[in-house]
Formats: structure tokens, sequence, C-alpha cells
């Protein structure tokens, strides 16, 4: 995939603590999604994307102990897939991984990353240790790195895990190195960056924006701009991540 520098409408919304222009970038999500759709091998993104954000997360939610299931983990990786515009380069190193696993292993260790986050006492932050072995117990889930956990997470508890898309990571953080592309570390501070702008969001007050504002809905906001154009545009720059441990899918 080549890494894209933020066009100049998304650095200028980062920057704003308007609700009302965040709120308009939001409103163009579905837009985009549907223009993408109409690209060629991507005809199940609305679908996809429908379940996603709406049926997983209760589906999930609904179980006795939540966790996720293999066949659901491999639509959340077509569902990744399907939304980016660009190839990662590294996102076939897990296509042979992923079918490795079995059932009760996704399940499991799905299981115990979700009792870090599902269970905890609202009136209270996560600690950094709970956020971190969440991640932790889902990368150990073979094939799975830094940016599926962080799809899989944001989509269980958006209030503190955003998903690690290219368009947030070079909005949010700007160009890396080349080996850091998608490591744990920037993932960390990408999370610290948009629950602040949460944060900011939310206590403005506006009548015209009554959006609770969440790392994952922030990413969206942003991801949206990028892609609501019926001209999709060229990359600036290519870079090709380095192949490490820490930038797997």
């Amino acid at each position: 995939m080549a890494l894209l520098e933020a066009t100049d409408e998304q650095n200028e919304l980062w920057y704003s603590n308007d609700p009302v222009e965040w709120q308009a970038a939001l409103d163009k999500y579905d837009k985009a999604i549907s223009l993408l759709a109409q690209m060629p091998g991507k005809q199940d993104l609305l679908s996809l994307d429908r379940w996603y954000h709406e049926e997983l997360p209760e589906a999930v939610m609904a179980r006795c102990q939540p966790h996720l299931e293999y066949k659901e983990l491999l639509k959340v990786i077509k569902w990744m897939r399907a939304r980016e515009y660009y190839k990662r380069s590294t996102g076939e190193r897990n296509k042979g991984l992923i079918p490795e696993n079995q059932g009760c292993f996704v399940e499991t260790l799905s299981r115990y990353s979700f009792d870090k986050i599902c269970n905890f006492d609202k009136s209270k932050e996560l600690t950094i240790t709970e956020k971190e072995e969440a991640i932790d117990f889902m990368t150990e889930i073979k094939g799975v790195g830094v940016v599926t956990a962080s799809a899989i997470l944001a989509m269980v508890c958006p209030s503190y895990y955003p998903y690690m898309s290219g368009e947030a990571v070079a909005t949010v953080l700007g160009r890396p190195f080349r080996d850091e592309l998608f490591s744990f570390t920037r993932y960390v501070k990408l999370q610290i960056r948009l629950r602040a702008k949460a944060f900011a969001l939310n206590r403005e007050e506006s009548e015209a924006s009554k959006q609770e504002w969440t790392p994952a809905n922030i990413e969206r906001a942003i991801w949206a701009i990028e892609h609501a154009s019926t001209a999709p545009r060229l990359p600036r720059n290519s870079i090709k991540p380095a192949r490490t441990p820490e930038n797997r899918w």
C-alpha cells in the first residue's frame, strides 16, 4: 500500500475543534463507502461495512462471554481489504497465516482480549496495562497484527480504540520511518491523540451537532473526506513498509 500524505482538507479538519465541521466530514462516510464499492473487487463493501458496524458488535456482545469467531475474523479482514483504496504490501503476509488458526484458538484469545475492556467500570478509565493487554491477546492470533487488532477492538470498544487506517495515520501522525508505518508504538500515539480530539469535540457545545465523539468515529470522519470525491486522488508518495513483525496486518 502507498501511505498517502494527508490532504489539505484533512489537515484543516484535524486542527479544528468545531464539532459542526467534524460532523460534516462524518456525514460523508456513507457516500464514500458507496463510491468505493463501485470499484472492481469491492462490490461487497456496502454489506460488509454495515455488518461490521451494526451486526457484528451486537452478535459479539450478546454472547455469554464476548468473543470473536474464526469466520468473523476472516470477514473483518475482508472488510479491511475492501475499505482500503490501496493494498498494503504486508497484507499478503497474513493471508496464509490466518487459515492456520483453529476456531477455539481465535475464540479463546479474543475472549481474553475482550475481558480486559468489556466489563470495566464505566466510571473509571482503563489502565494502560489493560489497554495494551487487550491488543497483546489479539495479536497472539496467528496472522493478526496491530492493524487487524485495532479493527476488532474498535468494533467492540470505540470509545478507546480507533481503527488504524492509513488515512488516520497520515493525518494524525504524519509520515514515519519506513519500518514504523503500522507499529504498536505508533498505534498507541494514534489512540492517545484521537481520544484527546474526541474529548475536545465533546467539550464543545453546539446545537448543530449532538454527536458523541469517539476515536473510532473520528477516524471515520478523516477517512471519509479522503474518499467522498468521485475522483479518488493518486498517492503523492509511495512508501513500501519494511516487512517487520510489528508491521503485520
